[in-house]
């Protein structure tokens, strides 16, 4: 007869503890990093802010632009429309 089975060996979970200096290292980079992506993030946004007071628009001109915008969205939902039209009634199996 055989002996029964061994019961399964625990494994010993391994903790490593940091040293206080390694820590506070640690979190002094990670806090170096926040500052220098809000440095990075901040610059982004004045030269965005100085692009956009370089060319400012008039009145006149972001109406123009608007309504620019808008007729070439009209544009294209007429075409599309147009284009389903076509499909739908250019075969003669369609039109029955």
């Amino acid at each position: 007869m055989k002996p029964p089975p061994a019961p399964p060996r625990r494994r010993l979970r391994t903790f490593y503890l940091k040293a206080p200096a390694v820590r506070q290292h640690e979190e002094d980079e990670e806090e170096a990093e926040v500052e220098n992506f809000q440095d990075v993030e901040a610059e982004a946004e004045r030269e965005e802010l100085k692009r956009f007071d370089s060319r400012r628009l008039t009145t006149d001109e972001l109406q123009i632009t608007m309504q620019s915008e808008l007729t070439n969205q009209i544009d294209t939902t007429t075409l599309k429309r147009q284009t389903r039209y076509q499909v739908q009634y250019s075969c003669g199996k369609c039109r029955q």
